[in-house]
């Protein structure tokens, strides 16, 4: 195991949202450089992804796991 991955901290965040709350289309600015593709699913098709190792990372798994069990 690597120093920084028993030291890093991450902060995730939950929330309900509608449409009206969007004020962009997402994916980072322009002329930040950033390729950043929005996919939105629902829970069950994002546990899917878990379940067929297309999502392996833990702080994904982790917050899915989250909310699967009643978390807000």
């Amino acid at each position: 195991m690597s120093p920084g991955a028993s030291t890093e901290r991450l902060h995730l965040f939950v929330t309900e949202y509608g449409p009206g709350d969007r004020v962009g289309h997402g994916g980072g600015m322009r002329g930040e450089g950033k390729d950043i593709e929005v996919l939105e699913l629902t829970l069950s098709q994002a546990w899917e992804l878990v379940t067929t190792g297309r999502i392996v990372d833990a702080k994904t798994v982790l917050l899915l796991q989250h909310v699967r069990l009643g978390g807000t």
